[in-house]
């Protein structure tokens, strides 16, 4: 409901608005520049490490078995004839303390989220730098490149969600692509949903070059969010209590139920209650996700965890093959945010990137006995499934955060009709003490002092008024650009 005062300004506003945005728009010369830029393609540097042919060719041989040893306190060298404007490291084991890259009076911190890929923006080009290492560490892989757009496979990751709508458990860097990748590719390259993988396995204990297809088959699926994982080894077992030969069930349990009330996703998504075709660590770890979604809310289980994060009930819990309340995504259907392949394209090249494990009989598809497609709905809060979509009956952090900022927007409103009103009271109490006054032949001193006083009220009426107004307008139009309104 507006007063007489905004609709006053009402017409003005809506001429000065368009009017401003023209002049910013005709004054800003850099538009067609930054298109033009934007347009431009990266291409990959030619460079020489600490001035060494043999350095140089281990680190460009484009290999996850080979390395080159530095020691922790020297700095690594890298040269190029062309202006670099970033670079690209792969470490072979994730940095475990921060390095930096220096190159005039340029000083750069890097590594602080221990990333394996790591690709560094220069704030200026440079034909030289150093990185300065802190630990002794081996690197595999180094790129450089001049100005513009990156190459697709240039992986610059986030760090862990903190909130994620979705929470992925899988033992083995391969077992997310080949039995979980329908989720991951339908749902973790989306804008609107954060997809959250975590491992139980850690292969830089055992065979770390599956570190690095396991980032390339994430990025090569759409993520871009860091994956993260538990501290077990890689043991093959025939079945369940083989399993409990090699691991210790509350080790394994206590990650999960920690994972689960650290993260506090909306949806966790886990593998098959009998392994697949049996592996006994995939049937440890989802019976691992079974008991913690069946307890995380219970500050007695695992309590060490409880303390840090508090206790949590998961909304929706899927099991890989789970006959109960199944649902059967869809993966033929083309994706543009998958660049217009379709999920099931995107999950068979991303498992291409597991070079090491294509002479294993596994596949990806979403027709046979171990489908990608198909899941069932474990555990729900919030009803069972009408659609074959996870999401169904959920509403996402960000949809979760647009409710809030809507209802925060209509509160101010409303904040504001209410201060706009006791102000008119306010006016309304001053008028009939005016008239009091001129009826009671007061001073003219008196008159003239009651006259400013409703002045000066009006006029912090009106200004409010169109404070809360602008402030509103801008709110709204910015919320119909973040989810694409008309």
């Amino acid at each position: 409901r507006e007063g007489a005062y905004m609709r006053f300004f009402k017409f003005k506003s809506f001429l000065i608005i368009p009017f401003l945005i023209g002049i910013l728009f005709l004054l800003n010369p850099t538009n067609v520049k930054a298109e033009e830029t934007s347009a431009t393609q990266a291409k990959s540097l030619t460079f020489t490490i600490n001035n060494s042919s043999t350095d140089t060719g281990l680190v460009t041989d484009n290999s996850y078995t080979s390395a080159v040893k530095y020691y922790g306190g020297t700095s690594v060298n890298v040269t190029s004839e062309s202006e670099m404007y970033g670079i690209y490291i792969k470490w072979y084991h994730n940095p475990s303390t921060p390095y930096t890259i220096s190159y005039g009076d340029t000083v750069i911190t890097c590594g602080n989220e221990g990333f394996l890929h790591e690709y560094i923006q220069l704030d200026t080009p440079t034909t030289t730098l150093n990185i300065n290492l802190s630990e002794d560490i081996k690197i595999c892989e180094v790129e450089v490149f001049s100005n513009g757009t990156l190459p697709s496979d240039v992986q610059v990751w986030n760090p862990v969600s903190i909130h994620p709508d979705i929470l992925v458990f899988s033992t083995h860097a391969d077992d997310e692509i080949l039995f979980l990748g329908g989720v991951l590719a339908t749902y973790g390259a989306r804008d609107d949903i954060t997809l959250q993988v975590a491992y139980m396995c850690d292969f830089y204990l055992t065979e770390p070059y599956r570190e690095h297809e396991e980032l390339d088959g994430l990025w090569e699926i759409g993520l871009n969010i860091y994956p993260v994982k538990g501290s077990f080894y890689d043991y093959y077992c025939g079945n369940y209590d083989a399993a409990l030969s090699y691991y210790d069930y509350d080790e394994v349990c206590s990650y999960v139920t920690s994972t689960i009330r650290k993260f506090k996703p909306l949806i966790v998504v886990t593998q098959d209650f009998n392994g697949e075709y049996g592996h006994g660590a995939h049937q440890l770890l989802v019976k691992c996700v079974a008991d913690a979604v069946d307890n995380s809310n219970d500050a007695s289980f695992y309590p060490e965890s409880a303390n840090e994060y508090g206790t949590y009930d998961v909304p929706k819990t899927y099991m890989h093959l789970y006959s109960e309340n199944a649902i059967t995504l869809d993966l033929r259907t083309n994706l543009s945010y998958l660049g217009n392949r379709s999920a099931l394209q995107a999950s068979k090249d991303a498992y291409l990137r597991h070079v090491s494990q294509q002479y294993c009989w596994f596949y990806v598809d979403d027709e046979y006995e171990y489908s990608c497609a198909k899941f069932g709905l474990y555990r729900s809060l919030v009803g069972n499934d009408t659609t074959n979509d996870i999401l169904c009956n959920i509403t996402t952090y960000e949809e979760q955060a647009a409710i809030d900022k809507v209802n925060a927007d209509a509160n101010a409103l409303s904040n504001s009709a209410y201060l706009a009103d006791s102000m008119s009271m306010q006016i309304s109490t001053y008028t009939d003490e005016l008239t009091e006054y001129k009826t009671n032949t007061i001073t003219p001193k008196q008159v003239i002092v009651t006259f400013i006083a409703i002045i000066i009220i009006s006029i912090v009426i009106i200004s409010q008024a169109m404070r809360h107004k602008k402030e509103y307008i801008k709110k709204v139009e910015q919320y119909k650009k973040e989810n694409d309104i008309k």
